[in-house]
């Protein structure tokens, strides 16, 4: 070749080395023009036609960094087709060649689409990486070649075969070459994708190591360096979710920093840089309750969208400040935060397509969070039902475990609140399924799994509430405490599981009565209080709770204390809850409580009249279906009789019965409140009967009474009471014989084993006995009048011997179990030894009460 070519070919590389050196990339068209000129005038089969043949397809590549025209890229694989076509087998650039090419047609896929071209590049990969006489480096390069391409066109087809592949050859290219930079980024970025798709802890080491050994390796300007930072942060944010290790969240954070850092602030994909250092600093600040990184996320989210970024990544952007936002006004209460979040996943959830199904999924749930929140704070109907909606869309995708073990706990915690409001078993039921089935796919320990298991276990006490199984309570009591465990103390929702501990605590009270339950409940509730913000939405019901444990305890104690507190709380709530607020009907009946307790305390009739008009008021805005509204017009029942005894006004007393008969109708068979129904409406029919003597109005408080008793999710004090009240109407009346009397106080001898039940302590047992000490007398006096010794003589035993024959059974005869189940035997030794520990005894002032 004569002189004058290589000549023009020195120009040539020398104008393509100024352009990446920062000289105006127009030079370019003249550098391209003289490589033309030289592959033009240099003859086929030449061996410096390849060569020039690669520098002109590296110029056009150069070239289209700066125009982004297709006819470059187009041009640049055409010359490197010819390149690898000219150079002969032997040629020790080949493998070279054919790296470059592949480089190209891989970024015109990216770019462009191509799927012909990848299938192509793929086949021919194969093919050169099977040749024999390769060097290490040479290997190192097609393995590194063909693993991107296997990966792009896993992208494609999500074909996992390809993926898998994918990382073989890739963990080749670097086995060959250990030090290549290239090699290490490749596989790296590969095994990133699968962590995205399998979460495997084993690929997500792997990954962090690779991916810190490229950086060791880049030089401080290499413009490479921001996509590693961005992976590194990305695998270590994976791992700290599998992990809840705090050091690999600061250590992601980071990197984070670094990769905006050193991305250049014209970049096209700086948005994603800004948006993964955001999600990193809400995930801490929801760790630690730092508001400057919530603040920060926030900021630099809204700058992402400055950017101008369009279509589907601008969508996730949106997802992740939403997120964000809804994080601070769960903190902080600001309803423009919350309302700007729903617009944004709005507008994410309808473009982001289900090819993307992790970040669909997640947009879709976050919305379903906020329309959650937002009901919870004084939305509509209408927000609840949708919020449901969609959290079953998000459970429905395609999903790593991991991530479908959020979306089914979000979904557990949505339909536990829709089924509060509606009353819908089957709701229930499906939370508590969503609710066991998110805590076998997130793997404990993790924050993750601690959540999941509060959301179950607060979807078991929902169930208990709807459907009165005593071991929903038990088992929920058991998963709100593993929580509680699993996490630190400061962990953002450490203060509402704690408050649902309470809650928990104080119904299992009510249903059996241990004053240790009612004690805790109160120590949960004023500690879940202490930690939470005035202002916060979690607060009032926080509130709420915390002064009906008082009021429970004020019932029995009679301490002032605990009722000026319980008052304190509940205006507290209602005052800080808008008057559309789901829960503050709840609320407000509870203030109503409170009134007719201090009526009853210091007697004066404005506390009563002011009971009434609050339960008036709670019992019209409550919901028709929701749970709480048969103890609502329970509680109306009860305030309106004490003002009729106060007053002697008929219209209060019709008024009891009338709502009496509505508690009763909104509690069906087997609802935990209908005994309370029952025996109240019992009380207002009694009240009546002795206010116009109509025998209708006794048969009545008779049958329900006797109802009232036979319910077996009923709280056992409620169904003793109403056997007792059924015996004393009963022997009051000229028309009922004994043997009615002798049957109501038969019943409530009956239910004193399981009012004193060998599960609570014995000082607890012994104080609830010394309520009823004439009970068993009483009952066998009235089977005497019925000429039955034998019964009256039973009854006896039954009521005095209540502690004693526990411990008998618990004795009793377990040779044949042992024979048959030695481990249930064995375990049935160990409740009895636990059950014989006893606490104390009852002071000597309550044997008198």
């Amino acid at each position: 070749m004569p002189d004058y070519w290589d000549f023009r070919v020195a120009e040539a590389v020398a104008v393509m080395r100024q352009v990446q050196a920062g000289a105006d990339p127009t030079a370019l068209d003249h550098a391209i023009g003289l490589l033309r000129q030289t592959v033009a005038a240099t003859a086929h089969g030449h061996p410096n036609r390849a060569i020039h043949l690669q520098n002109l397809s590296s110029a056009l590549m150069l070239r289209f960094t700066f125009t982004g025209l297709r006819a470059d890229i187009d041009a640049a694989v055409d010359a490197g087709l010819a390149t690898v076509a000219q150079a002969t087998r032997g040629d020790p650039r080949l493998a070279q060649y054919r790296h470059q090419l592949n480089r190209i047609q891989l970024e015109r896929i990216r770019l462009f689409g191509l799927p012909d071209d990848l299938d192509a590049a793929i086949a021919v990969l194969r093919e050169v990486g099977a040749e024999p006489d390769l060097q290490p480096v040479q290997r190192s390069m097609l393995a590194e070649s063909l693993g991107a391409a296997l990966h792009r066109r896993f992208l494609r087809d999500h074909d996992p075969g390809d993926l898998d592949a994918a990382i073989a050859v890739g963990r080749t290219a670097v086995a060959h070459a250990p030090d290549r930079l290239q090699a290490l980024c490749e596989l790296g970025n590969t095994l990133c994708t699968r962590i995205q798709v399998q979460e495997s802890l084993d690929d997500i080491n792997e990954a962090t190591d690779l991916i810190r050994q490229a950086l060791a390796a880049v030089s401080p300007d290499d413009a490479a360096r921001a996509a590693l930072w961005f992976n590194l942060s990305f695998a270590l944010r994976t791992r700290y979710v599998h992990t809840d290790d705090a050091a690999d969240l600061a250590a992601a954070v980071d990197a984070a920093r670094d990769a905006v850092a050193a991305i250049n602030s014209d970049r096209g994909d700086r948005g994603s840089y800004l948006v993964n250092l955001a999600a990193l600093l809400h995930m801490r600040a929801d760790l630690l309750g730092g508001a400057t990184d919530l603040d920060d996320a926030i900021a630099l989210g809204r700058e992402a969208l400055i950017g101008g970024v369009d279509g589907q990544e601008s969508q996730t952007h949106q997802y992740h400040l939403a997120a964000a936002l809804i994080t601070r006004f769960a903190a902080l209460g600001r309803f423009a935060d919350l309302d700007e979040a729903l617009n944004l996943l709005d507008g994410a959830a309808q473009i982001i397509s289900p090819d993307k199904p992790v970040d669909r999924a997640a947009a879709v749930s976050a919305l379903s969070i906020g329309l959650r929140i937002r009901f919870e704070c004084g939305g509509t109907l209408q927000d609840l039902a949708r919020s449901v909606d969609l959290a079953r869309e998000a459970a429905a995708c395609p999903l790593p475990p991991a991530h479908r073990g959020m979306m089914l706990a979000n979904l557990c915690a949505n339909l536990r609140l829709s089924a509060m409001h509606t009353g819908a078993l089957t709701e229930i039921d499906e939370a508590v399924t969503a609710g066991r089935e998110a805590t076998v796919l997130l793997r404990a320990p993790s924050s993750k799994a601690a959540k999941a298991m509060a959301n179950l276990g607060i979807a078991l006490r929902t169930r208990f509430e709807l459907a009165g199984a005593l071991g929903d309570l038990d088992d929920a009591l058991a998963k709100l405490q593993a929580a509680l465990s699993a996490v630190p103390a400061g962990h953002p929702d450490r203060t509402r599981w704690t408050s649902h501990l309470a809650i928990t605590y104080q119904i299992r009270h009510a249903r059996l009565g241990e004053l240790a339950d009612l004690n805790r409940a109160i120590r949960n509730g004023a500690d879940a209080i202490a930690a939470t913000p005035v202002g916060h939405y979690d607060r009032p019901p926080m509130l709420d709770q915390a002064a009906t444990a008082l009021l429970t305890r004020f019932d029995l104690t009679a301490d002032p204390a605990d009722l000026h507190r319980a008052l304190e709380y509940l205006t507290e709530a209602i005052t800080t809850s808008p008057p559309s607020h789901p829960q503050r009907a709840g609320y407000v009946g509870n203030l109503s409580i409170a009134r007719r307790l201090q009526f009853e305390h210091r007697g004066r009739t404005s506390d009563l009249d002011d009971a009434i008009k609050l339960g008036r008021e709670a019992c019209r805005t409550v919901g028709p279906q929701h749970s709480i509204r048969p103890v609502t017009l329970i509680n109306l029942c009860e305030a309106l009789q004490l003002r009729f005894e106060r007053t002697g006004q008929a219209a209060d007393l019709n008024d009891a019965v009338r709502t009496g008969e509505q508690a009763v109708a909104q509690a069906p068979a087997h609802h935990p409140e209908r005994a309370a129904a029952l025996y109240s409406l019992g009380l207002a029919l009694r009240l009546r009967f002795r206010h116009a003597a109509r025998r209708q109005d006794a048969d009545a408080a008779t049958q329900a009474w006797r109802e009232a008793a036979d319910t077996v999710t009923g709280a056992v004090e409620i169904r003793l009471l109403a056997a007792y009240q059924r015996a004393q109407l009963a022997a009051s009346s000229p028309h009922e014989p004994w043997s009615a009397v002798a049957d109501g106080y038969a019943t409530a001898v009956r239910l004193l084993p399981l009012l004193a039940w060998h599960g609570t302590a014995r000082v607890s047992q012994q104080r609830t006995l010394a309520n009823w000490p004439t009970l068993a007398n009483d009952a066998a006096a009235c089977v005497l009048a019925a000429a039955d010794p034998g019964w009256a003589l039973e009854l006896l035993e039954q009521g005095r011997t209540v502690l004693w024959t526990q411990l008998l059974n618990a004795r009793a005869d377990r040779a044949a179990l042992g024979v048959a189940a030695p481990r249930l035997a064995a375990a049935l030794e160990r409740i009895r030894d636990e059950l014989d520990r006893t606490t104390g005894v009852v002071p000597t002032q309550a044997s008198g009460s």
